[in-house]
């Protein structure tokens, strides 16, 4: 179909020159023959020449060379009192105006075509970039420099219950928790800071960065944000472009960790507190790292009876202890009483 309405256009321009080099052919004629006057009508022919030269290029110029020959023809059959060498000049002249033509058409044309494929080449890492955005599967925003988004991912929308036009152009701080204003400008706005003041480089970015969004419903989802600038050509910081994944699970498992800990150390703290036995707990280097109450009754209640005061009879007690833990030994503990 493509073609076939290539050849048609190209049917129509081949029958407009022939209706210009017909009618410049007229004019030749009825000027220098019926009115026999010598002014130039020549340059009637420039006009199919250069639209031959435009539309087909180097083709073009046979264009040119029939309408010179046309020019000659007119001089040597018509014109034979007229100065050859001004007739044969503008012979010349058809030529060399079709060949610049040409020429200046074939290098536009050459930058057209690097000029589509420039587009097509942006069109696909346009189209490549949009996709991976639309794919990404945790959140990404992108904001200007006075921190206004410009760029949200289908993810952050379905995260946060907002369509892309309700957040493009707003202030991101519409979806973070009120309270952490000041942390939100320092992650999108860090490249303002005192510190930042030098040219930033690619490792100069947000990283691991603890928010809370908030949700269209009010909701907060706890997020893990790393956020790096966005520069153009020359260098100039344009923006920011922020990724955070949901940590709610991480979150929980921490809370839950937190909580199993302190349920031991609850129970550890009861056994310690009500095992009748005396405890001591030591450290892999043999460091005594708690004793219980029941030790302590102990060594109070022995430490008259053996003639020791408690701190000798406790230190006593533990260095045994320690010496049997290293030797392996798993008998029992004899304290004599003391020798005055």
């Amino acid at each position: 179909m493509k073609k076939q309405a290539e050849q048609q256009e190209d049917k129509f321009r081949i029958g407009i020159i022939a209706i210009l080099l017909v009618c410049g052919c007229f004019l030749l004629y009825y000027f220098h023959i019926a009115l026999e006057t010598g002014v130039i009508v020549s340059h009637f022919f420039y006009i199919p020449i250069i639209l031959a030269a435009i539309w087909w290029k180097r083709r073009g110029l046979i264009v040119a060379g029939l309408s010179a020959a046309l020019l000659i023809f007119s001089h040597n059959f018509l014109r034979l009192e007229a100065a050859a060498a001004n007739d044969y000049a503008r012979a010349l002249m058809f030529i060399v105006i079709a060949s610049v033509v040409v020429v200046s058409s074939e290098r536009l044309a050459r930058t057209r075509e690097k000029l589509r494929e420039t587009d097509e080449y942006l069109e696909k890492s346009k189209a490549y970039t949009e996709s991976i955005i639309k794919n990404f599967l945790d959140t990404l925003i992108a904001v200007d420099l006075k921190a206004n988004i410009t760029t949200v991912n289908p993810a952050t929308c379905r995260l946060l219950g907002y369509t892309e036009e309700e957040l493009i152009g707003q202030s991101v701080s519409i979806i973070f928790a009120e309270e952490e204003e000041e942390e939100v400008n320092r992650m999108f706005l860090f490249f303002r800071e005192p510190e930042n003041a030098k040219p930033l480089r690619p490792r100069d970015t947000i990283r691991n960065c603890e928010l809370n969004y908030r949700t269209k419903d009010g909701r907060l989802i706890p997020m893990s944000f790393n956020a790096s600038v966005l520069t153009d050509g020359a260098g100039n910081i344009t923006g920011v472009v922020s990724g955070a994944k949901d940590i709610t699970d991480i979150k929980r498992a921490e809370e839950a960790r937190i909580n199993a800990e302190r349920h031991i150390k609850e129970v550890v703290e009861n056994i310690f507190k009500f095992v009748p036995e005396g405890l001591l707990v030591f450290s892999d280097r043999l460091n005594l790292l708690k004793e219980n109450k029941a030790f302590k009754d102990i060594v109070q209640k022995y430490a008259v009876k053996l003639d020791y005061t408690e701190e000798e009879l406790a230190r006593l007690i533990i260095e045994q202890v320690k010496n049997k833990i290293t030797d392996e030994d798993y008998s029992e503990i004899r304290i004599p009483r003391k020798r005055v």
